[in-house]
């Protein structure tokens, strides 16, 4: 099977990163203070990689331009293997 690399974080709280968000964005090694809690409706977009915001392990995603992370159950894993509590949704 291929790797999946297209997510959709549901509806709710999730981080919104508000720093350089370009192509060459360091996110990955950025200070936690440049994600921002927002609480909007469902992204869906790239999934690039997976992080720790405030300690808690999240998974990144691109969307509309923008970098967007939420806290997670699955860290990649399709969703039949998702465990409860995961908010996120394979496509």
């Amino acid at each position: 099977m291929a790797k999946q690399n297209r997510v959709c974080i549901e509806s709710g709280y999730k981080y919104e990163y508000v720093g350089h968000g370009g192509k060459g964005a360091k996110w990955r090694s950025s200070s936690d203070a440049l994600w921002d809690t927002v609480v909007n409706k469902a992204v869906c977009g790239k999934l690039v990689g997976h992080r720790r915001i405030d300690g808690a392990p999240v998974t990144v995603v691109r969307a509309g331009g923008k970098l967007y992370a939420a806290t997670h159950a699955t860290r990649g894993l399709p969703a039949n293997r998702a465990k409860p509590g995961s908010r996120l949704r394979f496509v």
